[in-house]
Parts: structure tokens; C-alpha cells; sequence
């Protein structure tokens, strides 16, 4: 699975909002709603964007919605960054190399 959907639903502050609403306890959409300065609907759809990028999981009970947060989303991202992190250290490694050699 690509890491670009991660990012993307991460990159948005409302969608950052709302999954520090959900923490560790599942939560219904009208609870993370509340206090929020868009409608259920809006909250949904950014839930959508968060589930789509396996952040949350969404599940029907009844006439509500609960929202569960699914930490191994996170995975891919932090796969990425430290194969990034792990090529730019070994790039810092050489340019030291060379400044200290010329």
C-alpha cells in the first residue's frame, strides 16, 4: 500500500482533530462532533479520508456510527520515513567524509 494516503489524510488539521478526539476509546461520529466547527456530515466525510487511509475504522451499531482508531495505519508512514531518514543519514555520513578529507 502506497504511504501518499497516509499523508494526505494526515496533511489536513481537521482530520488531526478528529483523530485526537477518537484516542484510544472508540467514539461515535456525533461525540467527535461535538464542539467541532463543522456539521456530523462534515465530520464524516473527513472520517471517510481517515478510514480510506486506515486510520480509523468505522463500524454501524445500530443508528450510530462508532469510529475506532487502528494505530498500525501508521505503519507504512513510519516504514517510509525511516528509509528516508536512513538514506539521508548515510548521504550526511559522505558529504562529512569528503569536507573532512579536502
Amino acid at each position: 500500500m502506497s504511504a501518499a494516503p497516509l499523508f494526505r489524510a494526515l496533511g489536513d488539521e481537521t482530520r488531526l482533530q478528529i483523530l485526537e478526539r477518537v484516542g484510544s476509546d472508540p467514539q461515535r461520529i456525533s461525540d467527535i462532533a461535538i464542539g467541532m466547527s463543522i456539521s456530523r456530515q462534515g465530520v464524516r466525510k473527513h472520517l471517510n479520508i481517515l478510514e480510506d487511509a486506515g486510520l480509523v475504522r468505522l463500524e454501524a451499531i445500530g443508528r450510530e456510527v462508532q469510529v475506532t482508531a487502528q494505530p498500525d495505519g501508521l505503519a507504512e508512514g513510519r516504514r517510509l520515513i525511516a528509509q528516508i531518514e536512513s538514506r539521508w543519514e548515510e548521504r550526511l555520513r559522505r558529504l562529512k567524509a569528503f569536507v573532512e578529507n579536502v
